[in-house]
C-alpha cells in the first residue's frame, strides 16, 4: 500500500498499532495519530489493517450464515437509507472481503462485486457511498 492511496482518517497499522491517518505529503511520509492520544507522529513505514469479524461487529456488521438472507454466508450492514439507493453491504469470508452491494432501481436489485482487502479501502467504499454513520465513527 502506498501513502497517496490512502485518505484522512483512513485506518492503518504502524509498528502493530491501529493508528489513524492525519496527513499525507508528496514524499509518501504520513501524520498519525494513535486512538487514544491526540499526539501526532510521522512516517514511512506501515501496513494497512487487515478486516476482521470483531471490526466489522464494532460497526454494526451483522453475521449470518447460508441462506438466512437468502444469500452467502457472511457480515451484512443494513440499515435505512435516506435515498433508498444503497440496499445493504455485505462482507464475505476469503483471502479478500467480497463486497457485494445493492441499490433499488425500478424496484429491482443491482449488486456488484468489489475486492476489500483492508479497513482503509472498506472506508472508501463507504465515503463512495455515503454512509455518514460509518464514515465519520468508524471502530476498530
Amino acid at each position: 500500500m502506498k501513502a497517496t492511496e490512502l485518505m484522512i482518517d483512513d485506518w492503518i497499522l504502524v509498528d502493530g498499532i491501529p493508528s489513524q491517518v492525519k496527513g499525507v505529503d508528496n514524499n509518501g511520509q504520513i501524520t498519525y495519530s494513535h486512538p487514544y492520544t491526540e499526539v501526532l507522529f510521522t512516517t514511512y513505514d506501515f501496513e494497512p489493517l487487515p478486516i476482521t469479524s470483531e471490526i466489522l461487529e464494532k460497526n454494526g456488521f451483522e453475521h449470518y450464515n447460508e441462506g438466512e438472507r437468502n444469500c452467502c454466508e457472511g457480515y451484512y450492514y443494513d440499515k435505512n437509507y435516506k435515498n433508498d439507493k444503497l440496499e445493504n453491504l455485505l462482507y464475505g469470508d476469503g483471502d479478500t472481503w467480497g463486497c457485494i452491494w445493492g441499490r433499488r432501481l425500478y424496484d429491482e436489485y443491482i449488486c456488484y462485486d468489489i475486492n476489500i482487502h483492508c479497513v482503509s479501502e472498506l472506508q472508501h467504499l463507504l465515503r463512495v457511498l455515503n454512509v455518514e454513520e460509518l464514515i465519520n465513527n468508524f471502530k476498530v
